[in-house]
């Protein structure tokens, strides 16, 4: 061969094999997303600022993108669906060019199937709500949420912390901007009510102490996997005021009342130790494939990496992430699958603090997980170590071929974004996830898929990523050379959990929680003293009853339902067909023990209470019409009361009135029927059986506890106790 030749024929394999390693392309400017990030100038600023989220906020099936500046408009770009994006921020009313933006995070805070837009600003927050017709409204003051600013916020995420199905809020706030003092170091966390109106739980559920440490981000994930939310904060631990708080976990530990009796005690020194670093992104999955989920986060130098076993974390100091030096400062870092090979892999923005106006020049990272419990520095190979100060890095697939693609925020610099042209024959699967009774698009939702090479993988859909970022609201997973998905497994935040058997891999695959044959009743609002929500609950219960059919189950969720003291309507509740009623917290998984703090009678988490102060008024809180059979009611606790004041001879009720056939099971009655006649179940007619299965009883005040009555009959199987009060 010529020796022309030759050399064209090296240079050709050559230039092919840089084209195949070159697995990200810059498009930021054919996009139409390139454009310079504003942020300030001055020599003693950190530098700190700025945010950027992939949503589809007008439900058309792509990705837009919204990201924040400190100076000026931010930008909301509308994909377009042809690999270009337009700003649309102006005419939708999302500019928010008054405020020094830094932090962003999406999510539906208000059930419509919409997704709403929240600000962590360097001072004044914004809650930005979506109309649902291409334009956003300011609910900030209304939604309570007025009180932020002026603060240093940087990062919020949501996740719903009492699994009642709406978004609760954690935003994260860092010192003061140096040229102006102006901020706090004050984190806030604040309750969604379910009316477009959050209330600030930061002091009754998190100790002061804790709260106003520099903050960079928190992160919701079931670290224990008991199906809640814990709370992972990750603090600027050196530059706390007095003592130091590092990485702080906030182990939930359920509960009914959506606030008094839900805890979440600091349980760091016991899950994760005395960790004090200079924390900054916060990265959460599954990367060694073993079901629980890991934390990254990172640092002035090395990354932070600690394995999660049974709940408790512990360090790794050798996966490959010590290769930052300590001049190195690292910020965001995210958990994705970039070759879809079916292991998680890790990008990290890097970027130096200014130093007297000049900063040296730090590339960024990107990480491959070897599938062996090490990663290996890969960007140079793909494009992606920009040495500018990059401090956000979010994914989403926004040409929806079937890979991530990623957006790179440089301070006061260019924002990239760079499209994942990687060529590989590796299949992939992407879930997005459809609520009923758990919170919008799942969040909080726990995902296994296993494939047909007998690999299987776990997934968590949360709100809130990076820093100041949040990444697109599906689970991508990379299935390798898995040519075949056997299923996919979602776990609700309700307790429910689905199924889908072999999908199609390549494939979008949207996973709905199921609620069909189930009539569900959600309680309509948190209940005060005065129970102007008791209506509420007592018309949503009985209009499910009154469109049921046989073979209908109903099922009744937490809430803190109040009837008021002089409510005069007949609050029995007739089950007129063949149907079950299940109650009970997801927690409790049937036989329930939690108490209203505030002594109130209720139908608290599914429990069933009474309360009517009319003395004309008989009180049989549920009737089993004389024609149903197999009516069941499972997993309650049952409170049933007469009212104060009123007299003997004209009150008489029970519990449960049976004309036919019932089982009753986890069921725990805690009457206090001071008059007579009155019991907890009654069964009357030869048509009445009343079969009771692990449930307790007990009588209060001589009054008998179960009163068979007219040739009924009541069966006493497993485990039931009748305490007769002695």
């Amino acid at each position: 061969m010529p020796f022309r030749l030759l050399l064209s024929a090296v240079m050709l394999c050559l230039f092919s094999s840089f084209i195949f390693s070159q697995s990200y392309t810059d498009v930021s400017l054919s996009s139409g997303v390139g454009f310079e990030h504003q942020g300030h100038h001055d020599t003693i600023d950190m530098g700190v600022g700025t945010g950027a989220a992939w949503f589809d906020y007008d439900n058309d099936g792509w990705q837009d993108l919204y990201i924040t500046n400190r100076i000026g408009a931010n930008k909301l770009f509308r994909n377009l669906g042809n690999g270009t994006f337009t700003d649309v921020a102006v005419s939708l009313g999302v500019a928010d060019n008054v405020n020094d933006g830094a932090g962003v995070v999406v999510g539906d805070v208000n059930n419509d199937g919409y997704i709403d837009l929240y600000l962590a600003n360097s001072d004044n927050n914004v809650l930005y709500k979506n109309n649902g017709d291409n334009s956003f409204t300011d609910i900030t003051i209304t939604a309570g949420l007025d009180i932020m600013g002026p603060n240093r916020s940087t990062s919020a995420t949501f996740g719903d912390y009492n699994n009642d199905g709406f978004l609760d809020l954690y935003v994260a706030h860092h010192m003061g901007i140096m040229s102006t003092g102006i901020g706090s170091t004050k984190d806030y966390f604040f309750i969604n009510n379910g009316d477009e109106t959050f209330t600030d739980v930061s002091h009754s559920l998190l100790d002061t102490t804790f709260l106003v440490n520099p903050g960079f981000i928190g992160g919701w994930s079931d670290i224990d996997g008991d199906n809640d939310q814990d709370l992972i904060v990750i603090n600027d631990c050196p530059l706390g005021p007095g003592t130091l708080y590092g990485t702080l976990i906030f182990e939930n530990e359920g509960g009914t009342h959506p606030v008094n009796d839900w805890s979440l005690p600091e349980s760091s020194p016991t899950l994760i130790g005395d960790d004090c670093a200079h924390g900054m992104g916060l990265a959460i999955g599954d990367p060694d494939r073993d079901g629980d989920f890991d934390i990254l986060y990172s640092n002035v130098g090395y990354l932070k990496y600690f394995i999660n076993e049974n709940g408790v974390f512990t360090e790794n100091d050798t996966a490959g992430f010590d290769i930052q030096e300590d001049g190195d400062f690292s910020w965001g870092c995210s958990f994705l699958d970039y070759d879809n090979d079916g292991w998680q892999d890790v990008s990290v923005a890097i970027g130096a603090l200014p130093l007297v106006g000049e900063y040296p020049n730090q590339e960024s990272q990107f990480f491959k997980n070897n599938g062996d419990g090490t990663f290996s520095d890969i960007a140079p190979t793909l494009g992606l170590d920009d040495d500018a100060r990059t401090r956000t890095i979010v994914h989403a697939d926004y040409d929806k071929d079937g890979d991530l693609d990623l957006l790179m925020i440089n301070y006061d610099d260019e924002v990239l974004l760079f499209r994942n042209d990687d060529v590989n024959t590796n299949n992939y699967l992407r879930i997005a996830l459809e609520s009923n009774l758990s919170a919008p698009n799942g969040i909080g939702s726990k995902i296994e898929i296993n494939t047909n090479d007998g690999v299987t993988q776990y997934f968590e859909m949360r709100a809130g990523s990076d820093l100041g970022g949040c990444n697109e609201l599906f689970a991508h997973c990379g299935l390798g050379t898995a040519t075949g998905v056997n299923y996919i497994k979602v776990k609700w935040l309700s307790g429910a959990e689905s199924t889908v058997n072999n999908p199609s891999i390549n494939s979008v695959v949207t996973v709905t929680e199921s609620v069909s044959p189930y009539i569900h009743v959600r309680k309509s609002a948190i209940g005060n003293n005065n129970g102007n929500n008791w209506a509420d609950a007592y018309n949503e219960l009985t209009d499910a009853l009154s469109v049921a059919v046989a073979g209908d189950t109903i099922l009744v969720t937490e809430g803190t339902y109040y009837p008021t003291t002089d409510d005069n309507e007949d609050i029995s509740f007739l089950i007129n067909a063949d149907i079950t009623i299940i109650g009970g917290y997801p927690h409790c998984g049937g036989l329930l023990t939690h108490r209203d703090p505030l002594q109130l009678k209720t139908i608290l988490s599914g429990d069933v209470g009474s309360q009517n102060s009319n003395s004309n008024q008989s009180h049989n809180l549920i009737k089993v019409a004389s024609t149903v059979m197999d009516a069941n009611l499972v997993g309650f606790e049952m409170k049933f009361a007469n009212a104060d004041g009123a007299s003997a001879s004209q009150q008489q009720g029970a519990g449960i009135l049976s004309e036919g056939r019932i089982r009753l099971q986890d069921v725990d009655f805690r009457s206090n029927t001071s008059l007579l006649p009155g019991s907890d179940i009654c069964t009357t007619g030869a048509n009445a059986e009343v079969t009771l299965d692990h449930c307790y009883i007990k009588e209060e005040n001589s009054v008998p506890a179960v009163s068979i009555l007219q040739g009924s009959k009541i069966i006493v199987k497993n485990n039931c106790v009748i305490d007769k009060g002695e």
